[in-house]
């Protein structure tokens, strides 16, 4: 029996981030990683490289099997968000939850409006947690916060602007 089309491509993109977790899991058994936050910049490389070669993967699988031009959007934010990562990493130890709840929650804000357009009010809380649990400082909060939204409105412009020309 085959899986509906609808199912399969809600659990496609979780597979992807099985893939990381257990990555990341892995890398703290074997000492890669202090923690499974990854808290130690140096150490955060290998991740973002790993992160890198599972989004390129992910676009390639999408293409060859048709799949839903969002998920790619979604692909190649991600990409973009771990190119960025990894280049900010030479000097800063950016938030990556901090990045990754603000993405979602504009994300929420620009497709949807209404209620959803008040979530992006909850990032400082997410950037306080982390300064709170001591695995961030303030700038290092307020640039994933920044690469978050930033990529976020970015993208969003410009599929809004593929659309208005290709719509």
């Amino acid at each position: 029996r085959e899986v509906p089309y609808h199912i399969f491509w809600f659990f496609y993109p979780l597979i992807f981030l099985g893939i990381v977790i257990v990555f990341t899991y892995l890398g703290v058994k074997t000492k890669l990683f202090s923690d499974f936050d990854v808290t130690k910049r140096s150490e955060r490389k290998p991740l973002y490289f790993f992160v890198i070669l599972v989004s390129i993967l992910y676009l390639i699988l999408l293409l060859l099997f048709q799949g839903p031009k969002s998920l790619m959007v979604l692909g190649v934010g991600v990409l973009i968000g771990a190119i960025i990562f990894e280049l900010v990493n030479k000097k800063l130890k950016a938030s990556i939850h901090v990045a990754a709840v603000s993405a979602f929650m504009c994300v929420l804000a620009l497709l949807y409006g209404g209620i959803f357009i008040f979530l992006p009010l909850l990032i400082p809380v997410i950037a306080w947690s982390r300064i709170h649990m001591k695995r961030h400082t303030f700038s290092e909060a307020v640039v994933g916060g920044s690469v978050g939204i930033g990529l976020t409105a970015g993208i969003y412009l410009v599929v809004e602007y593929i659309l208005y020309l290709y719509g």
